[in-house]
């Protein structure tokens, strides 16, 4: 028996080196397989020296990047998101709190003396002369002061048309805003 295996035997030396040179050679020059031109091939070599690093962290204790850097990208998104909404509520407040007059009051008189009455009656008579471009009779029939702003009613005659109503509010003795008949001439 042992003479009719004799001429048979396998060399598994040979063997060996020819199936690792066939595997290596496929790995490397099968294009025809990829679909993707531009796809990378990694050698086996690398990959096991990847998986080696992965296993080594993991058994080292070490955390895994990818998550830290997940972790860190939600933390900044949060911490983003924090700051804008303590943002715009201060924001909000201090424009409502502008809004809403303040809850102490201090009376203050409206009555203009007759000295300051005179003057001020001579400003609006010359105001309305400018936007009228007439010099028409022009009466004064309330006045009264807010503040620094002085508030004017009262009526010019039109000949044929009749009275014409008017309103004015001096800032500073320098109109702010002349209504006459509905339509505003100073802004």
């Amino acid at each position: 028996m042992r003479n009719s295996n004799a001429n048979n035997t396998i060399l598994f030396s040979e063997k060996k080196k020819e199936f690792e040179n066939s595997k290596d050679n496929h790995n490397f020059h099968d294009h025809k397989a990829l679909k993707d031109k531009n796809a990378e091939i990694i050698s086996l070599s690398s990959y096991k020296r990847l998986k080696f690093k992965k296993n080594h962290f993991k058994k080292e204790g070490h955390v895994d990047t990818n998550k830290n850097k997940l972790k860190n990208k939600i933390f900044l998104v949060v911490i983003i998101a924090l700051f804008l909404l303590i943002f715009i509520t201060t924001f909000l407040k201090q424009n409502s709190q502008s809004e809403v007059p303040s809850n102490t009051f201090v009376a203050q008189s409206s009555e203009i003396n007759k000295s300051d009455s005179s003057a001020y009656k001579a400003t609006v008579k010359k105001v309305l002369g400018k936007y009228t471009n007439t010099s028409y009779n022009v009466y004064v029939s309330e006045l009264h002061q807010n503040g620094n702003l002085v508030y004017a009613q009262g009526y010019f005659s039109v000949p044929n048309e009749g009275n014409v109503n008017y309103d004015l509010i001096l800032q500073d003795n320098s109109p702010t805003s002349l209504i006459i008949n509905g339509n505003e001439y100073i802004k």
